[in-house]
């Protein structure tokens, strides 16, 4: 059987979602290390199980937005520009993993999609594109602002010797709201372009997830996790700050609510972004401003604004290699 767009796409989404599971995956894990609610294998099979099951409890709005809501193109133009978009965007995601830091895949995948838009010559729905910006840009600062508050509130609570046990109990069900936040929004980016790659049925202008499709992505996404865990473990908790237990716990709610927020919204975000800006709004609440290793924050924030333009042009250039 000859290979097709539609072949090449289903592999790009098998790297894709390992990539994803490396980045993400990795991201969250790492701040359950530093908060010690789960063993390693224990919050791993909890964040996989909630990115398989996720979908059918939550919906795919962000997914669907994905597959449909930002480029005008169906049927074998939307494989192929849904192939562009992630491929250019594991070109990206693969070139700032030489900094050192993760950088949003979500993010990527937005840029690459814009750019197999533009470079193919299908209309963008730029109004959509403008307020997925908008909240992407957002959500840190929510989570950052919410974990500031919520850090305060935790620091007026009375010290007795319970309180370790209590602080805990509150950072495994922080772990789980941030997994369930992530698996309704930017674990979707995986839902759609499985979806698109698997043909799968939409119903009423939403797709609608497969259980085969989603236990691929969920083991997928585990064995990435696993792969990226080891060199992304101490990011938090060593190059950009020290993570103490109340820091932890208040960045996850703080992201959770962003990025679950952003979800209800149909609009995609990134929850290693958010979780991150969350650490960094709790560790000034906690430590001050001092206690944030600043040059390692900029660096990261520098890697996050180059990624949607460098995807953006990668697409698009890929795309007018095609046309032509």
């Amino acid at each position: 059987m000859p290979l097709t767009t539609t072949h090449l796409l289903f592999a790009l989404a098998v790297v894709f979602a390992l990539i994803s599971g490396a980045n993400d995956g990795a991201s969250l894990l790492a701040a359950n290390l530093s908060g010690r609610a789960f063993s390693p294998l224990t919050a791993l099979a909890l964040l996989t199980l909630i990115v398989i099951v996720g979908p059918f409890a939550v919906g795919t709005a962000v997914a669907t937005t994905f597959a449909r809501g930002l480029v005008t193109a169906s049927g074998s133009e939307g494989t192929v520009a849904l192939a562009v978009a992630v491929g250019a965007a594991i070109a990206v995601i693969t070139w700032t993993a030489r900094s050192g830091l993760p950088t949003s895949v979500t993010q990527a995948l937005l840029g690459g999609i814009v750019g197999a838009g533009l470079g193919l010559g299908f209309p963008v729905a730029w109004g959509t594109v403008a307020l997925v910006l908008a909240l992407f840009a957002a959500a840190p600062l929510a989570a950052a602002g919410l974990a500031w508050g919520l850090t305060h509130v935790l620091l007026r609570l009375p010290v007795r010797r319970s309180l370790a046990a209590r602080l805990r109990n509150l950072h495994a069900v922080g772990f789980a709201a941030q997994a369930i936040a992530y698996a309704s929004n930017d674990a979707q980016k995986l839902v759609a372009v499985f979806a698109v790659a698997a043909g799968s049925a939409v119903t009423g202008g939403t797709i609608a997830p497969d259980p085969r499709i989603q236990l691929l992505i969920g083991v997928c996404f585990a064995v990435g996790s696993l792969a990226g865990a080891a060199s992304l473990g101490g990011r938090l908790g060593g190059k950009l700050l020290v993570a103490g237990p109340l820091t932890t716990i208040a960045a996850d709610f703080g992201s959770a609510v962003a990025v679950a927020v952003s979800a209800l919204m149909g609009s995609p975000v990134s929850t290693p972004q958010a979780a991150s800006a969350a650490m960094i709004g709790s560790t000034i609440a906690t430590s001050g401003r001092a206690a944030v290793r600043w040059p390692q924050a900029w660096r990261l924030v520098l890697v996050w604004f180059t990624t949607l333009p460098t995807a953006i042009a990668l697409a698009a250039g890929i795309g007018l290699l095609i046309r032509s």
